[in-house]
């Protein structure tokens, strides 16, 4: 196995309606503060249920294992949230996702499912998860009447896409409904 076979993927929650919505607000708020990741033309809105790198050959497998989950979870957008990682200038600003029991539900199915193809999660799971829909990456904040439409509930369903080394969701592969 060659190291550029691998890829880096993502299960992740989009929205099924609205998508413009959050890349609207991403660009209006902090397109001239963002450094690298920021919602829009390369990068699609979701919410990480797992990444994970793996050959392509191993995604038909994937694909079929995640039949019969339930893919389209309730999700409640709760409040706009900063995280800073030691040691860094950056901030991402994120859109906190309200932890449910359906949404846990899916993430451990998830979990098992790359765990049975020799997989490993590379964010968070179980306990330490903390769903979110990142925004944007900034070295500055400046919110003026920030939207609270953008909290209104919105439906989501489960998507099996590619990421790239800054976690940006950037082509879908494969859309589950259920």
């Amino acid at each position: 196995m060659v190291a550029q076979d691998i890829k880096r993927y993502n299960f992740a929650l989009l929205p099924t309606q609205r998508a413009d919505a959050y890349i609207d607000v991403a660009q209006r708020y902090f397109k001239h503060h963002a450094v690298g990741y920021l919602l829009g033309e390369h990068s699609l809105p979701h919410i990480t249920v797992c990444q994970f790198h793996a050959l392509e050959s191993v995604l038909p497998a994937l694909m079929g294992g995640i039949q019969g989950v339930h893919t389209s979870p309730r999700v409640q957008l709760a409040d706009l949230r900063f995280s800073n990682k030691p040691n860094t200038n950056l901030w991402g600003a994120s859109l906190l996702v309200k932890r449910s029991h359906e949404l846990l539900i899916l993430q451990q199915a998830v979990v098992n499912l790359l765990a049975s193809h020799g997989l490993t999660p590379l964010n968070p799971v179980g306990d330490l998860y903390t769903p979110h829909m990142t925004l944007a990456k900034v070295d500055a904040v400046d919110l003026k009447d920030f939207p609270k439409s953008i909290f209104e509930p919105n439906q989501f369903a489960l998507a099996l896409g590619e990421s790239d080394v800054l976690g940006q969701f950037t082509k879908v592969l494969q859309g589950f409904s259920s």
